[in-house]
């Protein structure tokens, strides 16, 4: 048993798109929406984890400057931002964080296990509105 999240654009709780990954934008604050999944011997599916349950995601700020060290990470707890389905979750990162880490994975942590999601998080360079 493994969880792993699914990115979404979300206009509210009926209404929503998957997406391959995050795009963060450069310097800007960024709302991340996501649907937690689990993945078994039934295949993947939307899971709503017990109430209590911490979900982290850890952005990756920088890279290690060699093996031995490991890298920099912005964590940052799920929050539910509909009632009524507690698989979507988003976080937030401030403009000061989004400047700060780079395009490629994140850790995400559920109850305290800690699962690797690959290439899932693009940063953009650009400014808001340009």
């Amino acid at each position: 048993m493994n969880f792993t999240i699914q990115p979404i654009d979300v206009k509210d709780v009926n209404t929503f798109v998957n997406i391959p990954t995050f795009t963060v934008i450069n310097k800007a604050c960024n709302c991340l929406f996501f649907v937690l999944q689990i993945q078994d011997g039934f295949g993947v599916r939307r899971f709503v984890p017990p109430v209590g349950t911490a979900v982290t995601l850890g952005f990756v700020k920088s890279r290690p400057a060699n093996a031995q060290s490991s890298a920099t990470v912005i964590t940052k707890h799920a929050t539910l931002p509909f009632v009524g389905d507690n698989s979507m979750m988003k976080v937030e990162l401030i403009a000061e964080e989004s400047t700060a880490l780079i395009t490629g994975g994140l850790i995400l942590t559920v109850g305290g296990v800690a699962y690797a999601i690959n290439n899932i998080v693009k940063k953009i360079l650009g400014e808001p509105g340009f």
